[in-house]
């Protein structure tokens, strides 16, 4: 399954458990091929939370399989074995959880998107519980003893501190587990990544300078065509409209403007006093009306209309040389 896929149905899969509707949630997270060991420790949260204990203990079992380094798939485990009474295993359990800790005094799974924290107390007080199930006081009043030292600081804990006087009385106590529905959620920025963008934005139409101007795209990039403009009724503004001939060079003051040769052939639009608003080179320009004289719109030199293409050679192929003249060679 391809990982966007992936990422849809198992946040279809958190929205449904966060509604309490397991069996949707349950459908999402089981319909992976090959689910991995994130996707099986929320399929196993799901049968929790329906007390189904035999198909959570296979589902974390799966988890576990999947990332063997997973503390907290351990510690869970550790919780339905001790709800199924095999003691013996939820104390080995325990055991693999405390070593996948690495001594650290606890573990922030909110990285991975799990909203918990794995703390090694809590793994010694459980140890403890198990123990107590097994009849073993003396160990277990120990191993509450080493979860006292696990708290930072001077911190107190008054859950620990109740444990150590029910031992002391052999009073049997319950296990802590991972609060009920917390499931590890796929990234936030993987989600938003679902719907698709648009980078691009809305088209739209640019008009060119040029009367009927066909080119779209940078005009720095404009191929230049041979040919001259040919404008269409609409670009006719005035009586004075036409080609013209620019009769001397003109440079205007400012630098950014286009300059114009003489003898160039430009396109005028109209004129306003002594200036005349013509086209040339595909963009339009101010120029003086006495640089410039009426001519007839000239034709575009086909010889050089040739979109890439050589044009045949103009003289005529070489004739077949003379069979008798060459045998004489």
């Amino acid at each position: 399954m391809p990982y966007k896929d992936l990422v849809k149905c198992w946040h279809q899969g958190v929205l449904a458990a966060e509604k309490k509707d397991l069996d949707a949630a349950l459908k999402n997270f089981t319909s992976f091929e090959d689910p991995p060991s994130k996707i099986w420790f929320n399929i196993a949260s799901i049968h929790l939370l329906r007390e189904d204990f035999l198909s959570a203990l296979q589902s974390y079992s799966q988890s576990v399989t999947k990332d063997p380094c997973l503390a907290v798939g351990f510690f869970q485990r550790s919780y339905v074995h001790f709800k199924l009474e095999r003691y013996e295993k939820a104390l080995a359990d325990c055991h693999i959880a405390m070593a996948q800790l690495r001594n650290n005094s606890v573990i922030d799974y909110k990285q991975l998107g799990l909203h918990h924290l794995l703390h090694a107390w809590e793994v010694l007080y459980n140890t403890a519980v198990i123990l107590c199930y097994l009849g073993k006081w003396e160990s277990a009043e120990q191993k509450i003893n080493e979860a006292v030292t696990k708290l930072p600081g001077e911190i107190r804990n008054t859950k620990l501190e109740a444990a150590q006087a029910q031992i002391q009385s052999h009073c049997l106590l319950q296990p802590i587990h991972v609060p009920d529905g917390e499931i590890f959620r796929p990234r936030k920025q993987e989600v938003e990544q679902l719907n698709s963008k648009d980078f691009l934005g809305k088209p739209k139409i640019i008009s060119s300078v040029v009367p009927n101007d066909q080119y779209s795209g940078f005009e720095p990039l404009r191929p230049q065509r041979p040919g001259f403009y040919q404008p269409c009724q609409e670009a006719i503004q005035g009586r004075d409209a036409g080609y013209h001939r620019v009769m001397v060079h003109y440079y205007p003051e400012n630098s950014g403007e286009v300059a114009v040769k003489a003898n160039s052939i430009l396109f005028v639009l109209n004129k306003h006093g002594d200036w005349a608003t013509a086209i040339h080179d595909g963009q339009k320009i101010l120029i003086p009306s006495n640089f410039l004289e009426p001519v007839d719109a000239p034709k575009a030199d086909m010889k050089k209309i040739n979109n890439g293409i050589p044009l045949p050679p103009m003289k005529m192929p070489p004739t077949r040389p003379n069979a008798k003249a060459a045998g004489e060679l």
